[in-house]
């Protein structure tokens, strides 16, 4: 017979301890809750204090949630595809189709935002669990970037006009003070009234004569008539030197304002078929007078060369830099050595089937080879006079023109090369 009082006291305890393991169930399933929306908030929190937006979607690209660390405004992304968020080149499918086929993507993109274009870099990949698929993708804002690249490019070009003026300021001055050398010249010839007063000498002669001429012999009159042929002679000579002087260095003044205005005209960054050897001597002799004054010989081979691309104007501005560069270098030598030897400045050639060298070996001061490297740093000199922007817009010029500058020094006192390499022009034809 069944204790029916027995079964139901087993029932009440089992009742009893299936209510203890669900309570304790609860309490676990409570911290856990708890737990999770106290990481999921701590998460939140991380995510919304990150700079970079957060956005996941489900496997067809749908926008399902984001952080809020660029305010309420992308609230409005939930819900859209995140191919139709974004401003296109390429059209949205393909961007679709490249996420999808993929299963990530990377790149900078246009995110269409409250009427705005934010530039933004996207990375983005797939998550794959037992029965979900989504994607994230982290956005990061490139607006100030942009804005710094701009402001770096704005500030390039201001540096490079201003490089250009410098040089065209430098290349005047070259002028002036030639002009200025050849005018002095000039000015201490004509100050000297020797012609003049040789002739005024022989008015007075003339004056005398006319007066006693009746009184004189006739062998007298021809003695006076003699000197005064001499004397008109000699005149004649020293004017005929004069004028083949003043002519002279009227050419000379006019040869330097020719070399200087074939650049003026010129307009910048236009790439033209050039002569290296022309715009050296169009250099020289913008500043010829400068080297003689100083005793400076100048040494150029003149061997057949290949014709190079270059933009004329800052080419000019580079070798006309290089060439007072050198000249202020053998300066100071003097100065600092009392050295009596002859100083010069010598410029060869060599070539490759690519690049054609120009080398420029002065025997100035020369640099310390551990100074080598900082030569074309913006700002540095050894000069304390120099802006040290010289040789800085020279190694910008050369690499804006796919070539580029080198110096060698053995030290101090030692001399300095600098050399220039080109593209030869028969090189750039093949390539194009």
């Amino acid at each position: 017979m069944i204790d029916f009082q027995k079964e139901i006291d087993k029932l009440k305890k089992r009742l009893i301890r299936e209510k203890k393991s669900k309570e304790a169930l609860e309490k676990i399933i409570e911290d856990r809750s708890r737990d999770l929306f106290l990481s999921y908030e701590f998460s939140k929190k991380v995510l919304d204090s990150v700079d970079n937006l957060i956005l996941t979607t489900d496997e067809n690209l749908k926008i399902i949630s984001n952080n809020e660390s660029w305010g309420q405004s992308v609230q409005n992304l939930k819900g859209q595809y995140l191919y139709k968020v974004f401003k296109l080149v390429e059209t949205e499918n393909k961007l679709k189709d490249k996420i999808l086929n993929d299963a990530s993507y990377e790149g900078e993109l246009s995110l269409q935002l409250d009427n705005k274009v934010i530039p933004v870099y996207v990375k983005g990949h797939r998550i794959n669990t037992e029965k979900i698929i989504n994607y994230v993708f982290s956005l990061v804002d490139l607006t100030r970037m942009k804005e710094i690249e701009k402001e770096r490019t704005e500030l390039q070009e201001r540096l490079i006009k201003s490089a250009y003026a410098d040089g065209v300021t430098e290349s005047a001055i070259a002028v002036l003070h030639n002009i200025g050398n050849v005018l002095t010249a000039l000015n201490s010839r004509i100050s000297n009234k020797s012609e003049i007063s040789e002739l005024q000498k022989m008015s007075k002669i003339m004056d005398i004569f006319s007066q006693k001429q009746s009184e004189l012999s006739k062998e007298k009159q021809k003695e006076i008539l003699k000197v005064m042929q001499d004397s008109f002679d000699k005149s004649l000579d020293e004017m005929n030197d004069l004028y083949s002087f003043v002519s002279s260095k009227c050419s000379h003044i006019a040869n330097i304002i020719s070399s200087q205005q074939k650049y003026a005209n010129l307009k910048e960054n236009i790439r033209t078929k050039t002569n290296l050897l022309t715009i050296i001597d169009d250099c020289l002799e913008m500043i010829s007078d400068r080297f003689k004054n100083r005793g400076i010989k100048v040494y150029i081979e003149r061997d057949e060369i290949p014709k190079i691309m270059s933009e004329k104007i800052g080419l000019s501005q580079v070798v006309l830099n290089l060439f007072t560069n050198a000249m202020e270098s053998i300066d100071e030598k003097v100065m600092l050595t009392k050295c009596k030897d002859e100083q010069s400045i010598q410029i060869t050639f060599s070539q490759n089937q690519s690049f054609l060298t120009m080398s420029v070996h002065d025997t100035g001061m020369g640099v310390e080879p551990d100074k080598l490297k900082e030569l074309f740093n913006f700002g540095y000199s050894t000069k304390n006079r120099s802006s040290g922007f010289g040789l800085h817009n020279c190694a910008n010029y050369m690499k804006n023109n796919n070539g580029k500058i080198t110096i060698k020094s053995q030290g101090r006192y030692k001399g300095a090369t600098v050399e220039l390499s080109f593209e030869i022009e028969e090189t750039l034809k093949k390539v194009a």
